[in-house]
């Protein structure tokens, strides 16, 4: 329907099971809307974008109506109108209708071409070098939001993001559409990892996997690791979910029966009926777990982490634990295996200055790589 995307003022409904113009909600009549067709705006791509999932924000995060004409520069520093005032399209640059960029969760690409920052600010948008150097390991959105599932401080919306959902649970809602209950919170740190633009998503007929490190049964996971991959910033997010129990298959629950009634066993064997199996069989509920790609809610400048963020502590990421980057010797011995001798190393302790004038002299003066001090090479 070319006027969802097309005129901000067009609305639909679903009569007998078709969507048609809401004409009776419009604020004006068919033929002007047809007359005023214009460029997609932010109104436009959100009605859907940020609504997925059965709410506002739900689904992502890092998207919400707030972003269709907050002021509010903190809430998003790309979209809000104080700030640089874009339009989706100024990132997602179309060609013949196809869009470009896609999350790590998704499969399909509409528009194979990658979406950068440094499409905007180039490969060194600091003018602190160190920083800089950052720039090829460490993807831009992993400083420059440091949270998100923010409010925008002139909306009296709430845009806390789904970080759980339970079927088992019935719904919150009185009136169908009958959705699950939802746990939802706001103002999240992410989850980090890296990534090398490969990702491995559950498909229908999979056998399910559990992830030991998480203990769920995976349905997106980004690819890639320290040696080949760069840091981004994640949301995860968890849901109980139906699993077939002779073959391991997760069960496509029927959302149409749920809707309508909130009965999940229901639902649950009309799924399996839909996958070709018999409503009688045996299934078990377990718990499914996603990582979902953060790209918007920038926050300014001034709000970026710091070094001492991620590399004195652990509170926000283990940098050295996980995430690949402990030295594969204690530096008690560096004095043995590359120094004749070795002052006390202070820096250790949370000196980033003196850590960063060492670490500095060994890749620039000396040219050692990576894997002279770490586990990894790239």
């Amino acid at each position: 329907d070319c006027l969802v995307c097309h005129q901000k003022a067009y609305k639909r409904t679903k009569v007998d099971g078709v969507m048609v113009p809401d004409t009776a909600n419009m604020t004006i009549s068919m033929d002007v809307a047809v007359q005023t067709v214009h460029m997609p705006g932010r109104a436009n791509c959100l009605g859907c974008h940020a609504k997925a999932g059965g709410g506002d924000a739900v689904k992502r995060g890092d998207l919400a109506m707030a972003t269709i004409n907050t002021s509010d520069r903190n809430y998003d520093v790309h979209m809000s109108t104080t700030g640089a005032n874009l339009d989706c399209q100024s990132c997602h640059v179309a060609e013949n209708h196809h869009i470009p960029g896609k999350g790590s969760d998704l499969r399909p690409t509409d528009l194979d071409v990658q979406i950068e920052c440094s499409n905007c600010h180039g490969n060194t948008p600091h003018s602190n070098s160190d920083i800089n150097m950052h720039t090829a390991s460490v993807a831009c959105q992993t400083c420059h939001i440091p949270i998100y599932a923010k409010n925008a401080n002139d909306t009296v919306a709430d845009e806390s993001t789904e970080l759980h959902r339970s079927w088992q649970a019935g719904s919150e809602h009185t009136a169908p559409p009958l959705h699950p209950v939802l746990t939802k919170a706001n103002n999240l740190v992410p989850e980090y990892k890296f990534w090398n633009r490969f990702s491995t998503n559950y498909l229908l007929g999979d056998i399910a996997q559990v992830d030991p490190e998480t203990g769920a049964y995976a349905t997106s996971r980004p690819q890639g690791d320290v040696n080949d991959g760069k840091l981004y910033p994640f949301k995860y997010k968890t849901s109980d979910y139906p699993l077939r129990t002779a073959s391991q298959e997760l069960i496509a629950l029927d959302t149409s029966i749920f809707f309508a009634t909130a009965d999940a066993d229901a639902a649950v064997q009309a799924g399996l009926v839909n996958m070709g199996y018999s409503a009688g069989d045996s299934y078990e509920w377990v718990t499914t777990d996603t990582y979902q790609l953060l790209n918007h809610q920038v926050s300014p400048k001034e709000q970026a982490l710091q070094c001492a963020s991620c590399h004195f502590n652990t509170s926000r990421m283990d940098l050295q634990g996980a995430l690949g980057y402990a030295p594969d010797r204690p530096q008690s011995t560096c004095a043995t295996s590359c120094h004749e001798s070795s002052k006390t190393n202070e820096w250790e302790y949370g000196d980033w200055e003196e850590f960063n004038a060492h670490h500095n002299k060994h890749v620039y003066e000396k040219g050692a790589t990576c894997a002279d001090c770490h586990a990894f090479s790239r």
